[in-house]
Order: C-alpha cells, then structure tokens, then sequence
C-alpha cells in the first residue's frame, strides 16, 4: 500500500480547458492528492476559475481552500 501511496503521490499532471470536465478533473485530482502543475484555457480568467471552482453548482462548493496568488498563480489547499 505504501507503494501505491507512493506512485499516486508522485503523479503530476495539466488540465487543458476548465470547462465542467476540467474543472471536475481538478477536484478528484486534488482528493486524491495527484499534483496538477497547469491548468490551460487563455478564454478564462484566473479570478473565474477561482469562482467556478468555488461555487460549482453540479458539484457543490468547493470544501477546500483555493485563490490567487499576487503573480496570477493558482493555489489549491495550500499547493501551488
């Protein structure tokens, strides 16, 4: 199991678009501790990323904490 633990925490992975697949993508990826380095869609702003990742209304509200950082990066339960 250790090992296991091991591989899913060593996984990194980037989401392309953060329509509700994407978004719905980010969420399992961060309950299962998988480390999402980017997120790609130039046609969303960071500021609204944050607020649908929030206040999804398919998934529910977020029950982390997530919000922006000065330089316009993206921090997720305390992980950039």
């Amino acid at each position: 199991m250790k090992f296991f633990n091991y591989l899913i925490n060593s996984i990194k992975i980037g989401i392309n678009g953060f329509d509700l697949l994407g978004q719905h993508i980010f969420r399992c990826a961060l309950e299962k501790g998988i480390q999402v380095v980017a997120i790609n869609d130039k046609s969303i702003p960071l500021d609204y990323m944050i607020y649908m990742s929030k206040y999804n209304s398919t998934h529910g509200k977020f029950k982390g904490t997530i919000s922006n950082y000065f330089n316009g990066t993206l921090i997720a339960n305390g992980q950039v």
